[in-house]
């Protein structure tokens, strides 16, 4: 795992960009229509969290999780957890969701990420 630490080791910084492009086309058999995500891994920071996930529970269950997919128009964004779930017992999260959010580059591909994981977890 590639994770950047801050110098008082106190957080994880992470941001994990992606391209979303739909694509159509006809053959003999129907018409087609396929939306991709494809990782930029030189925009994004850290640790990729879509692309761990689909590596573990498999691609489907992951865009089936994406909230926003179906209403992003093609272009770059990043993603982001929301909907998380807890633990009733320890507040630990339990699952969570992705969003689409439009990405705004800063100029610099490794300056200021908009998602900070606290590390360690309190």
């Amino acid at each position: 795992m590639n994770e950047v630490v801050s110098l008082d080791n106190s957080r994880v910084v992470s941001r994990c960009v992606v391209r979303v492009r739909t694509s159509a086309w006809t053959d003999k058999s129907g018409l087609h229509q396929r939306k991709s995500i494809t990782y930029l891994r030189r925009l994004s920071l850290g640790f990729n969290l879509i692309k761990e996930d689909s590596d573990s529970i498999g691609a489907q269950e992951v865009i089936a999780k994406v909230v926003n997919l179906g209403s992003c128009p093609d272009g770059v964004y990043e993603v982001v957890p929301c909907n998380e779930r807890r633990d009733w017992e320890y507040n630990h999260v339990e699952d969570y969701d992705y969003r689409l959010v439009p990405f705004k580059d800063q100029g610099c591909s490794t300056s200021e990420p908009t998602q900070v994981l606290k590390y360690p977890p309190k």
